[in-house]
C-alpha cells in the first residue's frame, strides 16, 4: 500500500510542475458562455431556484460555479483554477493508489502517475472550465472506494463509493441512472453473499440523491431523465448526417419535424419562428429569456427546447429504422474519432476560436509532438490506441485468472480490472453510438484507466521477457507464477523488512482449495534475491521472543520463557510501553485484529485471543492440523445412530472456558507434535500456521472454519508476514 510520503512526494511534483506552467505561461480559461451552464448572474444570486429549474444538462457544474461565484466573487477565476488543481491532486493520487495495489512498483506507478499529469490532454483540460477534467477525477475515485469496497467489505467504503458515483451521475450526462444501477450490480457481484444487503443500504442515500433529479425533470418538464438536451446528441449522429435534399424532402412528407432544418447548436432565437413568442405565464425567467445576458450568449435552458428536443428524439429515431447501414457506418467513424488526439476535439480547433487557443501559443510545440508520437504509429490518427484491443484482452485475461484464486486480495484486484474495462467499454460505446464530434474529449473521462491497463500489461511482458524461465515453471496456479514473476522484480519489499533475511522465506498467497493440493514446485526453480542487510534495532526485552506485530501503536513481541509475556514496544528505541504474562504455552507468533491480540499457544495446540491491554484470555480455538477441524464445503455433522444406546462410546470432559491451561492438556509438550506458529490477520480472517499439519490455514475467526489450505513447501511452518498482496513464509 503507498506510504502518506509517497503521496506527499506525488503531490510536491504535481504542484511543483503547475506552479512551473504558470510561470511559462499557461493560463486557466475560465469561460462561463459554454452551453451546458446558467446565465452567472443567476448562478451568484438565485441558485438554488436557477438549479431547481435547469433541466438542460445535468446540474453537477451549475452548482459548483454558482458556489465559486459567492465564494469568489471577483477572484472567482483564481478559486476554479485552484480547484482544478485540486481536482489535478485527487486524479494523480487516486492513479498512483490503483496502480499500486494493482501490483507496479513505487518507481513505475509514481513515474506513470507523474507522466499522467504531464499529457497535453491533462494540462488543457485542468487549464479549461469543462466538466471533464473532473469527471475523470471522480471516476479514479470512484474506482479507489470500489476496491476498498471490495477488499476489506466496508460499508463506509461502499457508501463513499456510490457517493462518488452519485456526484458523477449529477455532474455528466453519460452517467445516468441504468449506469448507476450497473455500479450496484457490480458491488453486488464481487460482495459475499451475507453482506449484499449491505452494498443496497449503501447505495440507498446516493441512489435517492441521483433519483431526485430524475423525480424533479419528470415532475416540471415531462422527462424522467438527469437532462433534456440528449436527442440533440442523438441528432448528431444521425440526421445531421442527411444530404440537404434528402433531409427537406423528408420534412416535407412528414417524416421529420421542422426543426430537423435547424443546426442542433442553434439558440432559441432561430426557433421563434416556429413558437411565435418565447413569452411564457408558466415559466420563470430563466426559461423564457433567449439569451443569458450576463455573457451574452444564447439560453439553451429555453423552455421551446423542452418540445424542439422531444421532437428530434422522434427524428432521430426515424432516421436509424429507415437508414440503419448509414447510422452503422457513423458509429463506426465515431469509434476512430475516439482514438484521435484529445486536444483537437473542439470543431473551432484550428482558429483563434478554439478554447485551446491560449494553452496552444506556450505548449504547441509540446503537443504537436506527443500527437506526432502517439498518434503517428502504426495508424494516423488513432496511432497506438490501435493497440488497445490487445491491451483489453490481457486484461481481461489477467481479471480471470486473479478472480478464480479466491483470494480476496487477488479478487479486489481483479474487480478493479473489471471496473476498468467496464468503464472503457461504456464510455466508448455511449460516445460512438449516442453522439458525433468531441468523442475524443470523451475519451480523457477513461484515459487514466487506460494508462493503468497499459502499463500493467507491459510491465507483465517485460518481466517474462527478463526471465523466461517464468514462462515454463508448471505444476501449480497461475497466481503462484505470478507471485514468482513479480519476486524477480519487486527489489524494494526486501529492503523494507530486513528480518526476512534471518529466514529462509519463500512467497505463498491464497489461491483456491484445488491448489492446496497443488504439487509443490521445486525451490530451485525460484529465484533467489540476496537479502538486505540486517541491523539491529534493539535488544528485545524478553529473553525468547519468537513473534512479531506492528501496530501503529507500537511493536508487539511474544516471548516464549517463563510467563509467556507479551510485550508492546516503542519502534524507535524499543523502550517497553506495556507487557503482560500470557495463558499460552511456550507461544510462538502473535498479531492484532484491531481489537484484540491472537496468540500460537504452540504445545497446547491452540490460537488464544487476548485483550490488548490486560492479557485476559477472550478465545480458545484447536489450532487445525492440531486436531481435527471444520472446513469450508464440508457437509453437515450427521448423528449416529448409535447415540443414545448401550453401544454409544462416552466422550472425554472437555476442559470449559477460564480452567487453568495445565488442566486443557492431553500430553506433556512435544516436539515432535506442535500447534500453531506464525499468526496473521488480514480483510477479518486469520491466518496460521500449523507445524504437524505442514500447513498454512486461513479462518473465518467467528465460526472457526477453514476457509483455505496452503501445503507448506519447506517440513516446518513457522513465520508468516504479510506485504501488500504478498504472504511471506518462513520456514524453521
Amino acid at each position: 500500500m503507498p506510504t502518506g510520503q509517497e503521496y506527499a512526494l506525488l503531490s510536491l511534483i504535481f504542484v511543483s510542475s503547475r506552479a512551473a506552467l504558470h510561470y511559462a505561461g499557461v493560463r486557466f480559461n475560465f469561460n462561463l458562455d459554454w452551453m451546458w451552464l446558467s446565465d452567472p448572474a443567476d448562478l451568484r444570486d438565485r441558485l438554488l431556484e436557477t438549479i431547481y429549474y435547469f433541466h438542460a444538462f445535468p446540474p453537477g457544474m451549475d452548482l459548483v460555479t454558482g458556489v465559486l461565484l459567492k465564494l469568489g466573487g471577483s477572484h472567482a477565476a483564481t478559486l476554479a483554477l485552484v480547484t482544478f488543481w485540486a481536482v489535478g491532486l485527487v486524479l494523480v493520487n487516486s492513479l498512483f493508489y490503483l496502480s499500486r495495489v494493482s501490483g507496479l512498483s513505487t518507481r513505475v506507478a509514481l513515474g506513470m502517475a507523474v507522466a499522467f499529469s504531464l499529457l497535453p490532454q491533462s494540462i488543457y483540460f485542468e487549464h479549461l472550465y469543462i466538466y471533464e477534467y473532473p469527471t475523470a477525477a471522480l471516476l479514479c475515485l470512484a474506482a479507489v472506494f470500489f476496491y476498498q469496497a471490495v477488499r476489506r467489505q466496508s460499508f463506509w467504503a461502499r457508501f463513499a463509493f456510490f457517493c462518488v458515483c452519485s456526484a458523477i451521475g449529477l455532474t455528466r450526462s453519460t452517467f445516468h441512472l441504468v449506469w448507476f444501477g450497473a455500479m450496484v450490480g457490480m458491488g453486488v457481484w464481487f460482495t459475499e453473499r451475507s453482506e449484499r444487503r449491505g452494498v443496497l443500504g449503501a447505495a440507498c442515500g446516493p441512489a435517492a440523491l441521483l433519483l431526485a433529479l430524475y423525480v424533479k425533470n419528470f415532475a416540471l418538464f415531462g422527462t424522467f431523465a438527469a437532462f433534456t438536451f440528449g436527442p440533440m446528441n442523438y441528432s448528431l449522429v444521425t440526421i445531421w448526417h442527411l444530404p440537404v435534399e434528402v433531409r427537406d424532402s423528408w420534412i416535407t412528407e412528414g417524416k421529420l419535424s421542422p426543426f430537423a432544418a435547424v443546426s442542433v447548436y442553434a439558440g432559441p432565437r432561430e426557433y421563434l419562428p416556429f413558437f411565435g413568442t418565447s413569452e411564457s405565464k408558466e415559466w420563470p425567467p430563466q426559461l423564457t429569456l433567449l439569451e443569458r445576458p450576463s455573457v451574452r450568449a444564447a439560453n439553451y435552458n429555453h423552455w421551446f427546447f423542452l418540445e424542439v428536443n422531444r421532437r428530434r428524439g422522434a427524428d432521430a429515431w426515424y432516421y436509424v429504422q429507415a437508414r440503419p447501414f448509414d447510422y452503422a457506418a457513423t458509429v463506426l467513424e465515431g469509434l476512430k474519432d475516439m482514438f484521435t488526439p484529445s486536444t483537437e476535439w473542439h470543431p473551432l480547433d484550428k482558429t483563434d476560436a478554439s478554447p485551446h487557443y491560449q494553452h496552444r501559443e506556450v505548449l504547441g510545440r509540446y503537443e504537436a509532438s506527443y500527437n506526432r508520437i502517439v498518434h503517428g504509429f502504426p495508424v494516423a490518427p488513432v496511432g497506438l490506441y490501435a493497440f488497445v484491443p490487445l491491451v483489453v484482452a490481457w486484461t481481461f485475461g489477467r481479471a480471470q485468472s486473479l478472480k478464480r484464486t479466491g483470494d480476496t486480495d487477488a479478487i479486489a484486484r481483479a474487480s478493479l480490472l473489471y471496473f476498468c474495462l467496464f468503464h472503457i467499454g461504456f464510455v466508448v460505446a455511449a460516445s460512438s453510438l449516442f453522439t458525433f464530434r468531441e468523442s475524443a474529449r470523451y475519451r480523457y473521462q477513461v484515459e487514466s484507466m487506460l494508462w493503468l491497463m497499459t502499463t500493467l500489461c507491459v510491465v507483465d511482458c517485460w518481466r517474462v521477457l527478463r526471465d523466461p524461465r517464468l514462462s515454463r515453471i508448471r505444476g501449480c496456479s497461475l497466481d503462484r507464477i505470478r507471485r514468482t514473476r513479480s519476486q524477480t522484480s519487486e527489489d524494494s519489499m526486501i529492503t523494507r523488512r530486513a528480518l526476512l533475511g534471518l529466514a529462509a522465506a519463500v512467497p505463498v498467497a491464497g489461491g483456491t482449495r484445488a491448489a492446496a493440493t497443488c504439487e509443490t514446485p521445486s525451490l530451485s526453480s525460484i529465484p533467489v534475491r540476496r537479502a538486505g542487510k540486517v541491523e539491529i534495532a534493539f535488544k528485545s526485552p524478553g529473553p525468547q521472543p519468537n513473534g512479531l506485530q506492528a501496530t501503529p501503536e507500537g511493536l508487539w513481541i511474544i516471548d516464549q520463557s517463563a510467563g509467556s509475556r507479551a510485550y508492546l514496544v516503542r519502534y524507535a528505541d524499543g523502550e517497553v510501553l506495556r507487557s503482560f504474562e500470557t495463558e499460552t504455552v511456550r507461544p510462538s507468533g502473535i498479531t492484532f485484529d484491531g481489537e484484540a491480540l491472537w496468540i500460537g499457544s504452540t504445545f497446547s495446540y491452540e490460537n488464544v485471543r487476548c485483550h490488548g491491554s490486560t492479557g485476559a484470555v477472550l478465545e480458545r480455538r484447536p489450532t487445525p492440523g492440531s486436531t481435527t477441524y471444520s472446513m469450508a464445503g464440508d457437509p453437515p455433522p450427521r448423528r449416529s445412530p448409535l447415540s443414545g444406546t448401550p453401544m454409544a462410546q462416552a466422550r472425554p470432559v472437555v476442559a470449559r472456558q477460564g480452567q487453568a491451561p495445565a488442566l486443557r492438556l492431553t500430553q506433556e509438550p512435544s516436539v515432535k507434535f506442535q500447534g500453531a506458529h506464525g499468526q496473521e490477520w488480514r480483510d477479518g480472517r486469520l491466518w496460521t500456521t500449523s507445524t504437524s499439519a505442514r500447513s498454512i490455514f486461513r479462518i473465518e475467526p467467528k465460526t472457526w472454519v477453514v476457509e483455505q489450505r496452503i501445503s507448506a513447501p519447506g517440513p516446518r511452518p513457522h513465520g508468516l508476514a504479510w506485504e501488500g498482496r504478498y504472504l511471506w513464509h518462513g520456514d524453521g
